[in-house]
């Protein structure tokens, strides 16, 4: 019998990384890793997974393998954000660095930090680099590394040897072609997924759809993820089945940055989901969302929908390119919350355009809502390649070139007079108020006051 050659897979957990960084730190299921491994011909290779590699580093050096491919976050939902902190990055490279001393293998990176950091990955040790969406080229890439064949015809792929070369993020072009994600990966251990109720111990995380059409300043999907694509009914049905019978989930979170656009895709999909008696969260807009699919989700099992609303401010919205239409912000979020569905929305400190009053303003919005609704405020970061990154450098808040951990420097100071009054301030405000907050009175209150305290403006 011929024998498989064995390729671990693994992540980096965000537990520890700087208090600035607007996300879950909840382990999530791996979707990316978990498509790959499914990719892999598994009568000729052995595939697993070793979660969080910086802690479990001893199980690593207890295994054999031929290739590591390692993922430089928890999870899919961080693929929009590539400054996260290097740290947890750097250190397993090193330990992976070390362990090379005494075993032979190859590694494999992929990741949100790729796209602006192959350089120093490459320069860490790694094999080969893939930017943009890894689902379908991991294997392929594994497969040459075993032969020994050139990476050459990877446009997406950077080596030590095609370190000058400038990759290209290259698309999923049809989702149908993805696997049933490893689900495997996750048995026996507890997972998180946005906004699961607390009576879901282990949230599973899926996509029906992908990419975002829309193109807001402030957002990397220039790099992937643009391009808005489908799963099929028949696709979806056939994962979904898998998930809830074979792995018994409960809770899912549609990580879809879209959810919903195709208007005739979405009325075939919703039969299709309700017929799995599934409990899920998701992420919309509120260009295209209605009342009249709201209840349909509402009666497939939706449990709370997330909006990019940012502000309530027009002006900053039209800096931003961001098309909300804020006549009917109020009917819309009510909407949601009769028909039993949570909205949770989104928001933005420091877009351009935005002033204190303005800010205060987007507050006064939120206390006219009806209790039910929930808010997430961040701070727009400048990724590289975005318009925010070009209007930083134009106004010289960033220099050319500059990557990593320095933008958030910068971060909500860009076409804005508005300034914390300190890094203090700044880090207090988003410990309290980052993600998932219940809009009741006194949360609210509590935050007028403190954008109050917090916030300042520097007048030219």
């Amino acid at each position: 019998m011929q024998t498989r050659e064995k390729v671990v897979f693994v992540n980096v957990d965000l537990r520890n990384i700087d208090n600035l960084f607007q996300g879950t730190r909840e382990p999530l299921q791996p979707l990316d890793l978990m498509y790959a491994a499914n990719t892999f011909d598994q009568q000729r290779y052995e595939t697993v997974y070793v979660h969080d590699a910086l802690e479990n580093f001893g199980l690593l050096k207890t295994l054999q393998f031929s290739v590591v491919v390692m993922s430089t976050t928890n999870s899919y939902l961080q693929w929009n954000n590539h400054n996260l902190s290097l740290d947890g990055v750097l250190t397993l490279l090193e330990r992976f660095e070390r362990l090379r001393k005494h075993k032979d293998f190859y590694l494999v990176v992929v990741g949100p930090h790729s796209l602006s950091h192959y350089l120093l990955i490459v320069n860490k040790g790694a094999d080969a680099v893939i930017v943009g969406e890894p689902d379908v080229t991991v294997a392929p890439v594994v497969e040459a590394l075993l032969r020994g064949e050139s990476l050459h015809g990877f446009d997406n792929v950077i080596t030590p040897l095609t370190i000058n070369d400038q990759p290209r993020p290259i698309a999923v072009a049809n989702l149908n072609t993805l696997p049933t994600p490893r689900w495997e990966f996750c048995t026996g251990k507890k997972f998180d997924a946005h906004n699961a109720p607390a009576s879901f111990e282990n949230g599973f995380l899926y996509e029906l759809s992908r990419g975002c059409p829309f193109q807001c300043i402030y957002c990397n999907t220039i790099d992937f993820r643009r391009n808005f694509r489908v799963k099929s009914p028949q696709t979806i049905d056939r994962d979904l089945a898998i998930m809830t019978r074979e792995f018994q989930a409960k809770y899912v979170y549609f990580i879809d940055e879209s959810f919903g656009y195709d208007d005739a895709w979405f009325q075939e999909v919703m039969p299709v989901v309700k017929k799995h008696s599934l409990n899920w969260g998701c992420q919309g807009n509120m260009k295209f969302t209605n009342e009249s699919k709201l209840r349909q989700m509402a009666d497939a099992g939706c449990l709370s929908m997330e909006f990019g609303f940012e502000t309530f401010n027009p002006t900053a919205l039209r800096y931003a390119h961001k098309s909300n239409d804020l006549n009917r912000a109020h009917e819309l979020f009510s909407s949601a919350i009769k028909v039993g569905i949570s909205p949770l929305l989104f928001m933005l400190i420091g877009l351009p355009g935005e002033t204190l009053d303005t800010t205060l303003a987007t507050v006064d919005f939120l206390e006219s809502l009806p209790e039910g609704f929930r808010f997430s405020i961040g701070i727009p970061t400048p990724y590289p390649r975005t318009r925010y990154y070009e209007l930083g450098v134009q106004q010289g808040l960033i220099s050319p070139g500059d990557t990593g951990d320095m933008l958030y420097n910068v971060s909500g100071k860009i076409g804005t007079s508005l300034r914390w009054r300190n890094e203090d301030s700044q880090r207090r405000f988003v410990a309290k108020f980052g993600p998932n907050n219940w809009g009741n009175r006194s949360t609210i209150a509590e935050l007028r006051t403190l954008i109050s305290e917090s916030l300042t403006e520097v007048r030219e």
